[in-house]
């Protein structure tokens, strides 16, 4: 993207600050933030939040922390464009913990909240 405005990496980066905050804040408040969990979804009262905020937790604050040093090398390729490969090989890391980290999301969805 050298020579462009990098408007994608800038999302990205803004999505791995924002799941770094969602892990931070679903950890000291002990519930599940509205991002993690399918539209339309209700928590039922014999639901394991518990369980499920203990299994989510670091695969979310990871997934945040991929996001973002994607986003900062997607931005820093417009003043440092050898890094290139580089981003790219973290691209291709972000793109597969992005689909492991949806089902690990979907499997603790059904496994502690039974939706």
């Amino acid at each position: 993207m050298t020579g462009s405005f990098p408007i994608f990496d800038i999302v990205v980066l803004a999505c791995g600050v924002y799941l770094i905050w969602a892990a931070i804040t679903m950890k000291r408040n002990r519930t599940i933030p509205g991002i993690m969990l399918s539209k339309g979804a209700e928590i039922s009262k014999t639901a394991d939040t518990e369980g499920f905020l203990n299994y989510m937790f670091y695969p979310t604050l990871m997934m945040g922390i991929i996001g973002s040093i994607s986003g900062l090398l997607g931005v820093a390729m417009i003043y440092y464009p050898q890094i290139g490969m580089i981003q790219f090989i973290v691209l291709i890391i972000t793109f597969i913990m992005l689909i492991v980290y949806g089902y690990m999301n979907i499997k603790a969805q059904k496994k502690f909240l039974g939706l």
